[in-house]
């Protein structure tokens, strides 16, 4: 079994080529799991003077520069290497995972959060936004000869 979390995907430019590297190194009915941020989540900036309104386009798929440290934990640990960062569309991951040859088992959708602290305010409203997602994926089996 694999597992892909948080923020994993998002520096993957080619979602294609990841999968078929992850498929090649699960064992015939191996699973892949994803629990990660819905990407849904990618489109709003909870610290911006307007935080429930769309900030990123959902289909904007040119990489966003990231120059800040990396961290979970909602503090500022200034800045870092420049990296680059995806936003992938959640019909792009599952579609990427199938073309790689893994299984679609489930997907899963809620509305909690598994990123920074400052997301947490998208949680529990009555109108409610995908948050995070689970997908899981197999290797299919190879076929018996004898």
């Amino acid at each position: 079994m694999a597992l892909i979390t948080i923020g994993v995907l998002n520096w993957m430019p080619d979602l294609i080529g990841f999968f078929r590297i992850v498929a090649d190194l699960l064992t015939p009915g191996g699973a892949l799991v994803i629990y990660e941020t819905h990407p849904f989540l990618e489109m709003f900036d909870p610290v911006s003077k307007t935080p429930y309104e769309p900030a990123f386009s959902y289909f904007d798929r040119r990489p966003q520069p990231v120059s800040d440290a990396i961290s979970y934990d909602g503090k500022n640990h200034g800045k870092g290497e420049t990296g680059y960062w995806f936003i992938h569309s959640l019909g792009e991951i599952v579609s990427a995972a199938a073309a790689s040859g893994l299984q679609i088992i489930e997907l899963k959708e809620y509305g909690h959060s598994i990123r920074e602290p400052e997301y947490d305010l998208y949680e529990n409203r009555e109108a409610q936004v995908p948050m995070t997602y689970c997908l899981i994926t197999a290797k299919g089996q190879t076929p018996r000869t004898d």
